[in-house]
């Protein structure tokens, strides 16, 4: 049971960061969770939360920072959740979170890569609007809360991200009536922007929309209630792929938000690729509109790559003709619905599913008679529960590689091998 506590101020010392961003430190023999505390700094802290086996408490005073603090390059932090660590030193950031795959993992070393910029990196961001009286307000939601943060600018986005913010929030987002998601992506064809509301939007939206493109936006793209429609532009924007060339791929669906970095990770599994001694037929699971698709096709005599979403089915098989990769079937379907198709046949499965991880997949793939799976993922908290349901059919942890994809925030992508 949950209880609170108002007692006095209590001495402690931050000894690492948790997932999430929160320092940790012992105080009474119990873990205790300070907010925005940073490895190293000496606290004066009042308990906010007593959870029984732990304890959660804000900093009441900084006796002696540690060594990685820093002021954050941002006047709406801590406010904002859209990041949870820009008071803290990248160095210690990139230290902490392979602490935690270690941790977490059980490994003794777990190789972690940083790459390209700190801020300005991200090339595509989800961002909630709201109307309120005479305008809107768009940004990330407020830290704990369903609040929207109104941004105006931002230092983690791509600056010509940063850029379309205030134009998006003052000639188009006034439009709507009511909450919507922003997504907005910036590729080498320009910056698309796709809406997403639950009910149908005015016209004079529409009127907006039609009016920012191409002078703004190359696209605009509007999801109600699940039916999607092109109002201006092209339904698709170009970036970079793991191969180095530009894919194409549907505005606002799943896209690696960091170039460097998904460089690195295509490289580290293509490498992983390389050292399998049989990889005559691959199959990979979410494989969206080809981002490792592309990349891993020549490494393979046959391939099969399984979407459910059918616009990035549809510009995946453009990306795969592009590149006269032909001897790789897109297959627009659920990724459990489709394993049965290739349980006798395959040597390597490549899997990078959604946050919530592939359990259903992973109990599928227990048993079978493949030589290596590939996991790639977003949530290493899901990925070890998933290497736990493989490790019960006999699987183990060959390799594991974490990346920094999201500087500044407490996410960590990890790419795992598997063999039996």
């Amino acid at each position: 049971m949950m209880r609170k506590s108002h007692g006095p101020a209590a001495r402690l010392t931050v000894e690492s960061l948790a997932p999430g961003g929160d320092g940790v430190g012992i105080l009474d023999g119990r873990m205790c969770f300070v907010a925005l505390g940073v490895p190293g700094d000496t606290l004066e802290v009042r308990i906010t939360r007593d959870a029984g086996r732990h304890l959660f408490a804000r900093i009441a005073r900084i006796i002696d920072p540690g060594p990685g603090r820093r002021p954050p390059p941002c006047p709406l932090f801590p406010g904002c959740g859209g990041c949870a660590l820009l008071h803290v030193d990248e160095a210690i950031q990139g230290t902490e979170k392979q602490r935690q795959l270690m941790r977490q993992f059980g490994m003794a070393e777990v190789p972690f890569v940083q790459d390209g910029p700190a801020l300005g990196y991200r090339r595509l961001a989800r961002l909630h609007s709201l109307p309120v009286k005479g305008g809107a307000v768009c940004g990330f939601h407020e830290r704990h809360t369903n609040r929207v943060v109104d941004v105006r600018q931002c230092p983690v986005l791509e600056p010509a991200l940063s850029a379309v913010l205030l134009p998006l929030r003052d000639r188009l987002l006034p439009h709507l009536k009511e909450p919507a998601e922003i997504a907005i992506v910036h590729g080498t064809s320009g910056i698309a922007v796709r809406v997403s509301a639950q009910r149908a939007l005015p016209t004079a939206f529409y009127r907006a929309a039609e009016a920012l493109v191409p002078s703004l936006l190359s696209g605009a793209v509007v999801e109600v209630d699940g039916v999607t429609t092109t109002v201006a532009g092209a339904d698709g924007i170009d970036a970079e792929g793991g191969d180095g060339q530009s894919i194409r791929m549907p505005v606002g669906t799943f896209g690696q938000a960091n170039a460097a970095v998904n460089r690195r990770i295509a490289a580290t599994v293509n490498e992983i690729v390389r050292s399998l001694a049989h990889r005559r037929h691959c199959v990979e699971y979410f494989s969206g509109a080809g981002n490792f698709t592309v990349a891993l096709a020549s490494l393979c005599e046959r391939m099969d790559a399984v979407e459910a979403d059918k616009d990035a089915c549809r510009m995946a098989l453009e990306n795969l003709r592009d590149r006269g990769l032909h001897h790789v079937t897109v297959h627009g379907a659920d990724a459990v619905d489709a394993g049965v198709r290739f349980t006798g046949e395959t040597d390597l499965v490549v899997l990078d599913p959604p946050r919530t991880g592939a359990p259903e997949l992973c109990r599928f793939l227990q048993n079978t008679s493949i030589e290596a799976i590939i996991y790639i993922s977003c949530n290493p908290a899901t990925l070890k529960r998933d290497a736990d349901i493989l490790h019960d059919g006999g699987w183990r942890m060959a390799r594991l590689s974490g990346f920094d994809m999201f500087p500044q925030t407490g996410h960590i992508e990890a790419v795992a091998l598997l063999t039996r």
